[in-house]
């Protein structure tokens, strides 16, 4: 054997040491510090629609999302493009649209941000009324919604601006917290 193959035989073991020796520790190398840590995504999801049922078994809110990412650390998700229904028994549900949001403790407390749009159609037992803000957090549990972001109120024939509010969604009921502006709109 001459020195041009003892040289080549010798680069060639070389390699596959290495080699073997870097499949093996990547073999052997744990993944689940990733999967197990609860900062990380357990679930991702495309189009998905989540309901909730109350206690007599009737839909308490329903959220759509066009992505839906949860993490098990404070069972909290991210979600693009929500639509959110929140039934009331004291007149039509609530639809309310964002550009994206997170949320807490399952579904409890959601963070709504950008263009965010609340909406209740008119019904036998309610008016139509529409509330439009940067920003607002929703305690779907408790069907109250709160922002300290400048909003704006419409209903028919009136309009009403204020930094800042707070909403019963049953009771219907919406503190305006400052800079509290209304306007009449004569009807058609």
């Amino acid at each position: 054997m001459n020195k041009k193959q003892l040289f080549s035989t010798i680069i060639i073991l070389i390699i596959a040491i290495v080699s073997s020796w870097f499949a093996l520790h990547l073999l052997y190398t744990p993944t689940n510090q990733h999967v197990d840590n609860p900062k990380n995504p357990d679930a991702i999801a495309f189009n998905v629609t989540y309901t909730q049922m109350d206690q007599n078994g009737n839909i308490a809110h329903q959220l759509y999302s066009t992505r839906f990412v949860h993490y098990t650390f404070e069972n909290s998700s991210e979600f693009q493009n929500p639509k959110i229904t929140i039934m009331n028994p004291n007149g039509s549900p609530w639809h309310i649209t964002a550009d994206s949001g997170t949320s807490q403790q399952g579904s409890s407390l959601i963070h709504l941000v950008g263009n965010v749009k609340l909406y209740q159609p008119p019904s036998a037992k309610n008016t139509e009324l529409t509330i439009t803000t940067s920003k607002a957090t929703i305690y779907s549990d408790k069907k109250y919604v709160t922002t300290d972001q400048p909003v704006k109120i419409v209903k028919p024939n009136t309009i009403a601006t204020a930094i800042g509010a707070n909403a019963n969604m049953e009771t219907k009921v919406v503190n305006l917290l400052s800079n509290v502006k209304e306007t009449y709109v004569p009807g058609k």
